[in-house]
């Protein structure tokens, strides 16, 4: 489960499921708190805000590891380490996780 958060200079076996490490986080750390504080009543807007700011911390974190490292904003890999420093970790796809959440909140909620 901690896989995705080793240092990149060390291998961690099957490195290339760093994805099922990151879905396992999400699903702890997104989606179990999410239902859980949605069914009160009370905190739900919470729950909304705290998917925004996952939302907003992700796509900080991307755009400052593009600018940092001068990474083409194409849809072109070009650049070795350009996966490792913008996919593997987290926090840069948490936004997408967060925003299939809000969807389903919202599918729910208003249909």
């Amino acid at each position: 489960m901690i896989q995705n958060v080793y240092p990149l200079n060390q291998e961690t076996g099957l490195y290339w499921l760093y994805f099922v490490a990151s879905e396992m986080q999400f699903y702890i750390f997104v989606l179990i708190p999410s239902v859980f504080f949605y069914q009160k009543k009370h905190l739900r807007l919470r729950v909304i805000g705290y998917q925004f700011f996952l939302i907003i911390l992700s796509i900080s974190y991307l755009f400052t590891m593009t600018v940092m490292n001068n990474f083409s904003t194409l849809l072109t890999v070009d650049i070795q380490n350009m996966f490792d420093e913008l996919f593997r970790y987290p926090i840069s796809t948490v936004g997408y996780y967060s925003f299939g959440v809000l969807l389903a909140i919202f599918y729910f909620e208003y249909s």
